[in-house]
């Protein structure tokens, strides 16, 4: 998980109910995730959803999978204003792809 109000809530809520906590890097790629997840003998994840595609991809089965977003704890405005904001760059994006 990133850095978030999310990542917080889940890491004592995990201790507090006797849990092993074992954070994977946002970086790692799939195989690197697997890795780490199989040395800890994974049980339970809980990700947000832009990291799940690289747990996912490890191919692995989990007991429960619990997905957050970081806009769960973004206000209305937030939120609001981060989708107009990402859905105008995106478009712009698509229209004048980098060449590189």
């Amino acid at each position: 998980m990133l850095n978030s109000p999310e990542f917080v809530i889940a890491f004592y809520a995990a201790i507090k109910i006797g849990a092993i906590v074992t954070p994977v890097s946002p970086v790692y790629v799939s195989s690197e995730v697997k890795h780490q997840m199989e040395d800890s003998k994974t049980v339970h994840v809980i990700c947000q959803d832009i990291l799940y595609e690289a747990v996912a991809k490890t191919g692995l089965k989990f007991k429960n999978v619990i997905i957050t977003s970081i806009a769960d704890s973004l206000s209305m405005t937030k939120k609001l204003f981060a989708k107009v904001f990402f859905e105008g760059y995106i478009r712009k994006w698509q229209r004048h792809p980098s060449t590189s």
